[in-house]
């Protein structure tokens, strides 16, 4: 029932996000909408619905301390995943280009406080809720990277969503294993990449 309830509240949060984004064509009004959602969403999954559904004695593992390692693992791990989708000729289309007019907002939301965000909700939220509760004894929570990662995906755009799902896997990987800023740099990483690609190929 735990992890029924955590995923009805991630699919709520996912759904009506993408709803939003299809009648939206304004990024800022996207994430104006999204920034309530998704600190209500991390805030049930770490206060309100622990105290419904308590998980098991031990169950919830204390936040790992930023590390030189998980840095370089962050930084690393954006920068491998945005290398197939610089290889698209799609990129440019959606991302900032050359002569445009200035996009320093747009960057700073979408290559900062949007990996936040959603990292906050995605991992350090539903997550590590879902970890607590289907059980790993300190092994890889694997079920709840790939349920947290496949609503993560469901954030975005098909078939787009195929890939950020996967790259959601490799944030929850680096939470998992270096904990939240690490998932938060790649994040970053992978959304500048993604922002900035035109200028490497003007």
């Amino acid at each position: 029932m735990a992890v029924i309830a955590g995923l009805l509240l991630a699919l709520w949060i996912a759904l009506g996000y993408g709803a939003w984004a299809a009648y939206t064509p304004e990024i800022f009004a996207q994430k104006l909408f999204y920034t309530p959602l998704a600190l209500a969403g991390w805030l049930a999954y770490r206060q309100l619905l622990p105290r419904i559904f308590p998980a098991a004695t031990g169950a919830a593992e204390a936040p790992k301390p930023v590390s030189a390692r998980g840095v370089l693992a962050g930084v690393a791990t954006g920068i491998f995943l945005i290398l197939p989708v610089l290889a698209s000729s799609q990129v440019a289309a959606a991302a900032i280009g050359p002569g445009r007019p200035s996009q320093a907002p747009l960057v700073l939301l979408l290559g900062l406080v949007v990996p936040i965000l959603e990292e906050l909700l995605y991992r350090d939220g539903l997550q590590r809720y879902l970890a607590a509760r289907i059980g790993t004894a300190g092994r890889m929570p694997a079920a709840s990277i790939a349920l947290a990662s496949a609503v993560f995906g469901l954030v975005h755009a098909f078939p787009a969503s195929l890939y950020i799902a996967a790259c959601g896997t490799a944030f929850g990987v680096l939470y998992w294993r270096y904990g939240l800023i690490s998932a938060i740099l790649a994040h970053a990483v992978y959304n500048l990449g993604l922002l900035l690609a035109p200028w490497a190929f003007h």
